[in-house]
């Protein structure tokens, strides 16, 4: 899985891009089968920590997290707030800037095939002076 970074803001570019206080934006992770043709990931759960804060950064998140892709079809999204230890589905959510994790759970049988990828979008907003 690899992930990038969207922004409201368009300063910098790359692993030098700057964000502004309450800017808007994604991070987009991508699920991809490299493996050689013939081999598929089947029965798979994904579990994403959602990137949040560092040296009085916050991303967080601002609403459900969007899928993509036939891999994810059917897939159950649950969120978690303490960390990982528990899991939910969205209807209990109350403040999506309090989820520490997403657990993605494929639907029973579906494949993604080498070569595919699939999509998992997460929306958040940038705030500043807070404590890591």
């Amino acid at each position: 899985m690899s992930a990038s970074l969207t922004s409201s803001y368009e300063g910098g570019s790359g692993t030098s891009k700057s964000y502004q206080y309450n800017s808007t934006g994604s991070y987009k992770f991508t699920v991809h089968n490299v493996l050689e043709s013939g081999n598929t990931a089947l029965d798979t759960t994904i579990t994403i920590t959602v990137p949040s804060t560092g040296s009085g950064i916050a991303a967080e998140m601002t609403g459900a997290a969007v899928l993509s892709g036939d891999f994810l079809s059917g897939a159950t999204v649950t969120y978690s707030t303490d960390g990982g230890l528990t899991y939910d589905d969205e209807s209990s959510i109350s403040n999506w800037s309090e989820v520490t994790n997403i657990m993605i759970t494929m639907a029973g049988g579906v494949a993604l095939s080498s070569g595919e990828a699939a999509y998992v979008t997460v929306p958040f907003a940038v705030r500043y002076g807070v404590s890591a």
